[in-house]
Parts: C-alpha cells; sequence; structure tokens
C-alpha cells in the first residue's frame, strides 16, 4: 500500500463521526439476540446453536449440511502423508481431513458432479 493511500485512508477514518441519533438502546436480551443472528448470518446457519458449534467446533462438510457422512479411511506411504500435511499446511487447512475433502470437491467439479443433499 502506498503512503498517499494510507495518508487517504486515516483522512477518511478521521471524518467519521458518531451520529447519537441512530443510537438505540439495548438490554441483555437483545444483546444475546443480536449476537446469534450475526452468528447465525456468518455462518449461514439455520439457528444459533448450530452457528456456535461451527464456530467452536467442526464445520459443516457440505455446503447442504444435510447429507449423510461417512468416514473414509485408507494406508498411505509416509511419503505420501507427509505430503498431504505440507499441502494442508501451505493452503492454511486445519487437519489433513479438510485437505483431502478439498481435493476431492475440486476432482468432482471437474467432473460435473456435486455433493448431494438428502
Amino acid at each position: 500500500m502506498t503512503k498517499e493511500k494510507e495518508q487517504m485512508m486515516a483522512l477518511r477514518d478521521e471524518q467519521w463521526q458518531w451520529d447519537d441519533s441512530q443510537a438505540v438502546e439495548s438490554t441483555e436480551q437483545t444483546l444475546y439476540s443480536d449476537v446469534e443472528n450475526d452468528l447465525m448470518l456468518a455462518t449461514g446457519a439455520a439457528d444459533a446453536r448450530e452457528a456456535v458449534h461451527m464456530f467452536t467446533g467442526r464445520p459443516r462438510l457440505s455446503e447442504a449440511n444435510r447429507e449423510e457422512t461417512v468416514q473414509l479411511q485408507f494406508k498411505a506411504p509416509r511419503s505420501m502423508a507427509d505430503y498431504v500435511d505440507s499441502q494442508r499446511k501451505l493452503a492454511g487447512l486445519h487437519n489433513k481431513s479438510e485437505y483431502l475433502r478439498m481435493l476431492v470437491e475440486r476432482d468432482m467439479r471437474s467432473h460435473g458432479q456435486q455433493l448431494q443433499s438428502a
């Protein structure tokens, strides 16, 4: 980012002012409700419990989120496992399963296939 662009952004920030006429009073209940709605919006979850689970636990495996999941398991040479682990780190993924799912989904799309919803 150039110095000029940084200065322009800083100027815009300095010009922002709080508008008290837009403020609304909140209660503990409305704050909880707002947070739940924001979580559901951010995750695309159908309810607050699912949204919290997605943020604190395992994310949905498919966009449809209704398809039955099964466990796949296979043995591979150490060099392959090491490669998968290094690639998942480069991709910024949390574990090997995420990386392998990404590869399979990419392959499915390249063959015109989609995950099915139940």
